[in-house]
């Protein structure tokens, strides 16, 4: 019986020590048992065991935690060194792409990065092949050509022969 189960009665008298009195508990139904403090004490000592055993255990997996915590922190570091060394290797490779539009924490992200960066390239580079289609002009000057005198009157022609000569 634990001693949440029984209520201890410590009764001291004429000739009664106090140890003698913790040698008897009563339970709750009024039954009264002999019990003895050897018992107790090795309880106690095997609790205390238990105990210290459990700290010691709980400390080593605190010392692990720790250096399984340090070894994710180191891991962690190399993981974005290496994926910024992707990134530039990524922008060298294209080297029309901005860097400023290929981002990313991970492979799978720079690389849906590196695509849309890339569709971002060819829109802009059709829209100015486009604007300068439009836009173009023949190389060299135009062909020179005499002005068409039949609708001049004769003073104007008269006037235009002066002029070249």
């Amino acid at each position: 019986m634990t001693m949440n189960e029984t209520t201890a009665q410590v009764e001291t008298g004429p000739g009664v020590t106090e140890d003698e009195a913790l040698l008897t508990e009563t339970t709750p139904e009024g039954d009264v048992t002999e019990t003895s403090l050897a018992t107790e004490a090795q309880e106690d000592e095997h609790e205390a065991e238990a105990v210290a055993s459990l700290r010691g255990q709980l400390g080593e997996q605190t010392t692990r935690a720790e250096a399984l915590e340090e070894q994710v922190t180191a891991l962690e570091r190399d993981l974005s060194s290496a994926i910024q060394r992707y990134r530039l290797a990524l922008l060298d490779g294209a080297p029309e792409v901005p860097g400023d539009l290929v981002t990313g924490a991970t492979v799978e992200e720079l690389e849906e990065s590196m695509a849309r960066a890339r569709s971002v390239v060819e829109q802009v580079r059709g829209r100015i092949e486009a604007e300068t289609a439009r836009g173009r002009v023949p190389a060299g000057s135009p062909a020179r050509q005499t002005p068409d005198s039949s609708r001049l009157s004769a003073r104007e022609k008269i006037a235009l022969g002066l002029e070249r000569l």
